[in-house]
């Protein structure tokens, strides 16, 4: 069974779209799965519908479904990064471009592109900032700090590739995006409260160390994975558990475990999420939302 935390709502049926939502004081996370694309934020209106034909009610739905939860914490500024390269890149809304804004309504901007400076694993939100993680199979890491002197709130976008170096690079040789958001947050350890979102569960993500092709490559990964308990170097599957080894590197760098949470939510195996491995194309949205009061 996934792990459960009893201080954290179970599964919480909401309108279309809705899967689940983290609450407290100082975030707001909402998971969005199907019928919603959040791959068509991707793109202006135009641009999304000239790839998509006929998908610009579904766009124009999922905007009010973020503009509807903005609008509820006072969030003025919604960005939408370029995840897929995987970077491990932890950047500010300060250091984006401001380029093709796109105002969806009750005083939200939305800011998306696909130069250079969006390209990034994840973003720091200052109070009344907010971000769409736009992933079909990856994990969703949100740091922040019980400090209230320490409004800052990390949106991470943790898949695989953004958790190792073994046959992908980072900028700046970061190693993982765990520890590059750990370090953009810059808080007392301690004080490091983490929640893990949505991502493919181990039963459907294999990486056989018999594989053909890929076997040398996975026993590599799955060396590595181990290490933090992601993974079994006997498993002849090659099962990677990416929650768990998102929380591995986690308690590696000292924040304590009782302070780290996850969903549960499997995607390869929720029929309400979309998922990459099952779908291919459409995505889910991680609505990140830092809703801190001063």
């Amino acid at each position: 069974m996934p792990e459960k935390i009893p201080t954290i709502d179970n599964l919480e049926k909401l309108p279309t779209g809705f899967i689940e939502r983290y609450s407290n004081d100082k975030v707001e996370i909402v998971t969005i799965g199907q019928p919603l694309n959040a791959r068509l934020l991707y793109s202006t209106p135009a641009k999304a519908e000239e790839l998509y034909p006929g998908t610009s009610e579904l766009r124009k739905k999922l905007l009010e479904t973020l503009s509807k939860e903005a609008a509820a914490h006072d969030i003025t500024t919604l960005t939408v990064l370029r995840v897929d390269r995987f970077n491990a890149s932890i950047t500010t809304t300060d250091e984006l471009k401001n380029i093709e804004p796109e105002d969806i309504g009750n005083g939200i901007i939305l800011l998306r592109s696909d130069d250079d400076s969006f390209f990034h694993d994840g973003v720091a939100l200052e109070p009344g900032e907010g971000a769409v993680i736009v992933t079909g199979d990856c994990h969703t890491l949100t740091l922040w700090s019980d400090d209230t002197l320490s409004p800052t709130v990390i949106a991470a976008h943790a898949g695989r590739n953004s958790l190792h170096t073994i046959s992908h690079e980072h900028t700046d040789n970061l190693e993982s995006v765990v520890g590059s958001a750990v370090e953009k947050l810059g808080v007392y350890k301690l004080n490091i409260h983490a929640r893990i979102t949505a991502g493919i569960g181990p039963d459907n993500f294999k990486h056989s160390p018999n594989n053909q092709t890929y076997g040398e490559h996975n026993k590599r990964l799955l060396e590595y994975f181990s290490k933090y308990g992601g993974a079994n170097t006997s498993d002849p599957d090659g099962k990677i558990d990416v929650a768990k080894t998102i929380k591995g590197q986690l308690a590696a760098m000292d924040i304590p475990i009782d302070n780290i949470s996850w969903d549960g939510l499997d995607t390869s195996t929720d029929n309400r999420l979309w998922s990459n491995k099952m779908d291919d194309k459409p995505r889910n949205a991680i609505l990140v939302l830092n809703k801190t009061k001063y």
